[in-house]
């Protein structure tokens, strides 16, 4: 061995370390299969990730359209009380409110069309169907039969039930009904709420929603998932919870419950 070289012969003899055993090597093209795999496991997971928030955001947005249908209905309402001093009655001369409102949602050559002393079903109303104003169609419900619509207002059957002490803001008895009437405030009282499908009817048709205390929330909730599209009679529209308690859902439906 050379001058100066510190190597002991001990250390000269030992073997060199073999290096671990990590089993079969991955060829580089079987890596890059692998990986490929990944990324679109990956890809998949994101694409209905995505697919799911564009659902979510699809629905909301076709909620915010409901609302604007509503707020344009109430409107219409507010205008139509300011000038006559009195709200649109339920089932008027064989019409809908959908009708009477008309002149206030720019809508007068429609109205102009109508005969008022006739039924909704005369022959010349009938054909008035199929000109259903925007205001009226959900969005939601592209399916619904042509001049079919879910809005409607909350009307207890004074009729049929005359000792009935507590009222939905509208009902069937054709006396006139204000605003002023609204003893338990217009802020707290539904004015115009959205149906389910199930419970559709034609625009000019005067049907609508009837309010029974048995049955608080029947065909409800079911348009948009999870809410109840209506417009307080203050004209503030709202998405309130469709498990909204009975009770507490029947004191936003009367107007003189004392609630």
């Amino acid at each position: 061995m050379a001058e100066g070289s510190n190597l002991e012969g001990s250390e000269l003899n030992e073997p060199m370390a073999k290096p671990v055993n990590s089993g079969p090597q991955k060829s580089p093209a079987t890596r890059r299969k692998v990986i490929a795999i990944l990324i679109l496991g990956l890809l998949g997971l994101l694409g209905i990730g995505g697919y799911l928030i564009g659902l979510q955001v699809q629905s909301s947005a076709k909620r915010v359209l409901s609302e604007n249908n509503v707020r344009v209905q109430i409107l219409a309402i507010h205008n139509y009380e300011s000038s006559l001093g009195v709200l649109p009655k339920q089932g008027s001369n064989g019409l809908s409110w959908r009708v009477h409102i008309l002149p206030f949602l720019k809508e007068e050559h429609l109205y102009k069309r109508f005969n008022l002393d006739e039924p909704w079903d005369s022959p010349n109303n009938i054909q008035l169907i199929t000109e259903m104003p925007d205001s009226f169609f959900c969005q939601s419900l592209p399916d619904l039969p042509t001049g079919f619509t879910i809005y409607q207002v909350p009307y207890t059957d004074l009729k049929s039930n005359p000792e009935v002490e507590t009222s939905a803001l509208f009902d069937n008895t054709g006396n006139p009904i204000s605003l002023d009437d609204v003893t338990d405030g217009s802020s707290n009282t539904i004015a115009i709420i959205e149906v389910d499908a199930t419970a559709a009817v034609e625009w000019t048709k005067p049907v609508d929603w009837e309010y029974k205390p048995s049955d608080p929330m029947h065909d409800l909730g079911n348009v948009h998932p999870g809410v109840i599209v209506v417009a307080m009679a203050d004209a503030v529209t709202s998405a309130i919870p469709a498990n909204t308690p009975p009770e507490e859902f029947k004191a936003m439906i009367t107007r003189n419950g004392g609630e």
